[in-house]
């Protein structure tokens, strides 16, 4: 039975074994019968699928703008149809294209807008792809819109720096740069032209790109640097603006000289422009023409006062000295002056205290004694001339004169040699009217007055004093009804004293006036600081000057250096006017002319001798360059003297 037991329990458990082998090997006969001899399944279809890339997979776009997507395809599954595109997401303002993608090709573009109208900020877009018998497929296109700039422009200049000479045109191209799709007309101006400038567009409103600014400057523009802005105005856009620097200098100065005998000796003339060289101008006639275009200049020529005498003038002035009416450092215009003309007084005079006299031109006679009397005048230019006259007495033993009638008689042109009448009881005649002149003076200074008429074509003397320390005076004067606009009175005060040796000196001070008040006058200081000395002694003596300005001196200087040779005198006359010195302090000295065509070596100073000097600093009120008494005009001239005397 044990044994029996032991023999079980084996086969239990190896059968499950047997078991499971069996069952595998009936799984597989089965298998077969059922496959038939040698067969097998067959390979399970692809499903068609497709894939897009896109580039960009953003996009950043202003309103009005545009951006193109390109779509990549891949194709799966056998696929070979085409491909449907199109964007999902759009909002209003945001449009795009749709496209496809034909069989057998892998790739097409989009364009994605955005409109003007569309809003700012991002969207998250979709671009998809779609076909027959595939699943559709997208990838997200981010999609930034941000607002369209303002259109704007810019202003450009061709050339942006310019030069031009007064009187002298140019033009400046003005280019209007648009962007952002500005189109709209662009109106332009001008900060900063002055009026002599001349300034204008050919066109103030302009539609294209370009236009011109046209430039006239005018002679009387102030050469100098301007900075002119060009302004452009826009309609929905902002302001722009460019600048131009801008230079004007100064034109050439036309200058006629005319000199007659007695003012030249000879035609030797000489100029030198600026810093340049001095140059001979010959002349046309008696007219010395010639130009300048340094800012000064100088001028200079000899004349022969007396037979044998030479002085040799110098004027170192400043070219607004020649563009002003009437200016002091040219000479009186140069007329013929070969008339005579003799002028009989009426009535005659009572008593020898009594006198009688006239003035025509520059020229005055005086007669003293009873009965009747002639004033004999030559060399009166030719053309209308006024005669003016007085008669009075002279009064003992001050010396003063005191006027009983004026006469004025105005563009008399007798014939050469002829008589003119000065009937002082006629029509025109006339009494004066006393005014009361002061000097405001330390007590005791010892002075003189006199006083003038100044009409269009005559100075005449009207009273003179004897010197004495009155510092007060009665001035007999023509009746403020009996004179022109134009006509003025001259009131001359002058310190007395000797001017004979080297250190003497006097002061004058000249009011030019109108009407009948009464005048208070001051003169100026003494000269303080006048230096003379030899600029050169080799081989020619050449005077040097040196002053710096007092007030009131400060309008006009000369220098004078004269030298006298086996009795003949040769004169240095150097002339600085205050423009030419442009507030520095005088320090000049004789400029050397010898290598100047035609200048004669007897001309020159001898070194080693003798040089007598005088130096007169004058200044006026108002204009600088126009001294009240040659320009008729009121206002102060205040005149100094000072001798001297160097040994070079």
């Amino acid at each position: 039975m044990k044994g029996t037991g032991q023999g079980s329990i084996g086969q239990l458990t190896h059968g499950p074994r047997v078991i499971l082998r069996a069952l595998v090997l009936a799984t597989l006969a089965f298998a077969g019968s059922c496959g038939g001899e040698g067969g097998t399944d067959p390979e399970p279809t692809p499903t068609p699928t497709i894939a897009i890339t896109i580039s960009p997979q953003s996009a950043s776009l202003e309103q009005g703008q545009s951006a193109e997507v390109t779509v990549a395809l891949t194709r799966g599954g056998g696929f070979t149809g085409a491909v449907a595109l199109s964007v999902t997401g759009l909002v209003s303002g945001v449009q795009s294209t749709t496209g496809s993608i034909a069989a057998g090709a892998t790739q097409a573009t989009l364009t994605v807008t955005a409109l003007e109208s569309a809003s700012a900020g991002t969207l998250a877009l979709q671009v998809q792809a779609s076909g027959s018998g595939v699943t559709s497929v997208q990838r997200a296109l981010a999609l930034t819109i941000t607002e369209r700039p303002v259109g704007t422009f810019a202003l450009t200049l061709d050339p942006d720096e310019l030069t031009l000479e007064q009187g002298t045109p140019g033009s400046v191209e003005v280019g209007i740069d648009r962007s952002g799709g500005f189109a709209g007309p662009v109106t332009l101006s001008l900060d900063g032209a002055p009026a002599d400038l001349g300034a204008s567009f050919m066109e103030e409103s302009v539609s294209g790109t370009t236009t011109t600014l046209q430039l006239a400057p005018t002679t009387g523009l102030p050469a100098g640097d301007y900075t002119v802005t060009v302004r452009g105005a826009g309609e929905g856009t902002a302001d722009a603006e460019a600048v131009l620097d801008l230079t004007i200098t100064a034109a050439p100065v036309q200058v006629s000289w005319e000199l007659c005998e007695g003012q030249i000796m000879g035609d030797w003339f000489a100029v030198r422009d600026g810093d340049g060289e001095w140059r001979r101008i010959t002349p046309t006639g008696r007219t010395f023409a010639f130009e300048f275009r340094g800012e000064t200049g100088a001028i200079a020529y000899a004349q022969a006062p007396e037979p044998g005498d030479v002085n040799l003038v110098v004027s170192l002035l400043a070219r607004e000295d020649l563009q002003i009416a009437n200016p002091v450092l040219t000479p009186f215009p140069c007329t013929e002056q070969n008339r005579t003309l003799n002028v009989a007084a009426s009535p005659a005079l009572p008593t020898s205290a009594h006198f009688a006299a006239a003035a025509i031109d520059n020229t005055f006679v005086a007669r003293f004694g009873s009965g009747s009397v002639v004033l004999p005048f030559d060399h009166l230019p030719e053309g209308p001339l006024d005669l003016a006259g007085a008669t009075g007495t002279r009064l003992f033993p001050s010396g003063a004169i005191d006027v009983d009638r004026y006469f004025l008689s105005r563009g008399i042109n007798p014939a050469n040699g002829a008589t003119a009448t000065m009937d002082f009881n006629g029509p025109h005649a006339f009494a004066p009217v006393d005014i009361e002149v002061t000097l405001d003076a330390p007590p005791g200074e010892m002075a003189f007055l006199a006083a003038s008429l100044a009409t269009a074509r005559t100075a005449a003397p009207l009273v003179e004093t004897t010197p004495g320390a009155a510092t007060a005076w009665t001035l007999p004067i023509p009746p403020a009804s009996q004179l022109l606009g134009d006509e003025v009175l001259v009131a001359s005060v002058s310190t007395e004293g000797d001017f004979d040796a080297p250190g003497d000196q006097y002061r004058l001070v000249d009011r030019v006036f109108v009407g009948e008040d009464d005048q208070t006058l001051s003169l100026g200081p003494t000269l303080q600081g006048v230096t003379f000395s030899a600029g050169e002694r080799q081989p020619s003596f050449r005077g040097r000057i040196q002053y710096a300005p007092q007030a009131p001196y400060g309008s006009l200087y000369l220098a004078i250096f004269g030298q006298e040779v086996a009795g003949a005198t040769t004169t240095h006359m150097l002339t600085a006017s205050s423009r030419y010195l442009d507030g520095s302090a005088l320090d000049e000295t004789f400029p050397d002319l010898a290598g100047v065509d035609g200048f004669d070596s007897d001309w020159a100073l001898r070194p080693g001798m003798s040089v007598l000097t005088q130096f007169i600093a004058i200044g006026w009120t108002g204009d600088p360059g126009l001294n009240p008494i040659r320009a008729r005009r009121p206002g102060d001239q205040f005149t100094a003297f000072l001798r001297g005397e160097i040994t070079p």
